[in-house]
């Protein structure tokens, strides 16, 4: 009996040992397109495994995934979403840099543009430079 016990613990056990050696990890920073600075709390979704992770503080994250092709997203409120498509077959880092959500009011601009051009008139008026002619 304890003969049966042994080689069914190992019989389970072998398979789970080699598990790991498919086992890689895809690491990165990400940071703002624009200022550089890391950013924190980033969605990283691994799509085919339906997994993910978010970024730290320091806009650091680590998956570990099997050996295989991902489409990976990243995403946070204010960024456009970025993809990639990553072949896994060593351990690999990613620079990531996240371009802004950049909201044009086309009202809101032309309102500013006119009373920019208004002030600039009344600097005109103002200044010495007035030909009186």
């Amino acid at each position: 009996m304890k003969r049966i016990c042994i080689l069914i613990f190992a019989t389970l056990l072998i398979p789970l040992l080699g598990a790991g050696q498919n086992l890689f990890t895809l690491s990165g920073i990400i940071s703002d397109s624009l200022s550089g600075e890391t950013l924190k709390n980033i969605d990283i979704v691994i799509e085919k495994v339906q997994t993910g992770t978010i970024s730290n503080e320091k806009g650091a994250y680590i998956l570990y995934l099997d050996k295989g092709k991902y489409n990976v997203t990243y995403s946070a409120p204010g960024y456009q979403k970025y993809q990639i498509c990553v072949e896994l077959s060593k351990n690999e880092v990613r620079l990531i840099e996240l371009k802004p959500k950049i909201a044009i009011d086309k009202k809101s601009i032309q309102y500013k543009l006119r009373f920019a051009l208004r002030d600039l008139k009344k600097q005109d008026l103002l200044s010495d430079n007035i030909d009186t002619n």
